[in-house]
């Protein structure tokens, strides 16, 4: 009597409910979303990519996984404007 390996059962790879729009500038981002975050005094830099604005603070994720909490106010002003543009974006959602 042989022994044969059973057939493959693997799931067939799911769909999203709905396709990206075209114009999603997220939805193909080479990076994954991550991006360098800058203090507003230019020495301390985290990679990551923003998950939520927490009251004043923007929690980011770290490409390790780690969450990081930065004041928004101690953020450099191009940061700043960055997530005072998604800001508006969630607001016309």
């Amino acid at each position: 009597m042989s022994t044969r390996p059973p057939p493959s059962t693997s799931p067939a790879p799911a769909t999203p409910a709905t396709p990206p729009a075209e114009n999603d500038p997220f939805a193909s981002n080479p990076t994954g979303g991550y991006r360098l975050w800058t203090d507003g005094s230019g020495k301390y830099q985290v990679e990551a990519r923003f998950v939520e604005i927490i009251g004043t603070k923007a929690r980011l994720q770290r490409p390790d996984g780690r969450y990081v909490r930065i004041e928004i106010q101690r953020l450099c002003s191009l940061d700043q404007g960055l997530i005072k543009l998604i800001e508006s974006l969630a607001q016309n959602l």
